[in-house]
């Protein structure tokens, strides 16, 4: 059965997922959309058929994209700008929350017996591990539903919400700190200085391995979650 405001709220989705559009500008839309439908409908056509002919007359969504992204040109690129910085300030969280993981199993380690290398193998297994559980979250996400910084810009809009962000995250910087601290003052009193220094030369080979995979890994999570992708998994 045919269900009008449903079918309007689908039609929104589809103008919210552009980036040119602001809500105002969906509003005014749908106010036409709604008024084109009701005129078609006095013309006796059914509530199904006045919304295809309607929405067909407003233009699809990404013609209409296109004819708000030349008045919206400021708007448009601050959305872009504000999404990267989304995208930095969470690969920013989670390698300090993938740090405060590292440095508790290391510490574990050490308590447990745990000495030279196989510590430094534990940390980079746990940093690992913790980026691919991550990364298969994110994808999984972006399987049902497009990516989006609407839910942290509606956080961020309320008093409360601010203050809940600037908690959390002082919350994390000050954990990670702390188990780096942690972690310093476990191995300096109960490592020796030779397995000190065995540490020390494996987190030099980590740090060369890194900077030279990294990049490769987040091109390939770029490649997994482009929006090209996304809409071709939704048909």
């Amino acid at each position: 059965m045919f269900e009008l405001n449903e079918k309007i709220k689908t039609w929104r989705s589809g103008l919210a997922g552009q980036q040119s559009f602001e809500k105002t500008d969906i509003d005014e839309l749908e106010n036409h959309l709604r008024e084109e439908i009701e005129l078609l409908t006095l013309s006796e056509l059914t509530e199904e058929e006045a919304f295809m002919v309607a929405a067909h007359r407003l233009g699809r969504s990404d013609s209409l994209s296109e004819e708000y992204a030349k008045v919206n040109t400021s708007i448009l690129w601050r959305k872009r700008l504000s999404r990267v910085g989304i995208v930095v300030f969470g690969w920013l969280i989670v390698t300090y929350i993938g740090q405060v993981v590292s440095r508790i199993c290391q510490i574990l380690a050490v308590f447990i017996g745990l000495r030279g290398y196989t510590l430094n193998v534990i940390d980079l297994l746990s940093q690992v591990t913790f980026f691919v559980i991550i990364i298969f979250v994110v994808y999984r996400i972006s399987r049902t539903k497009r990516l989006s910084g609407d839910s942290f810009f509606k956080i961020a809009d309320s008093v409360r919400g601010k203050i809940v962000l600037f908690i959390i995250v002082f919350a994390i910087v000050l954990g990670t700190f702390t188990t780096k601290f942690l972690s310093s003052i476990v191995s300096a009193r109960l490592l020796s200085a030779q397995e000190l220094g065995q540490m020390s030369m494996f987190k030099v080979f980590q740090g060369l391995i890194q900077s030279i995979f990294l990049p490769l890994v987040l091109l390939l999570g770029v490649i997994l979650v482009r929006p090209s992708k996304l809409r071709q998994a939704k048909r």
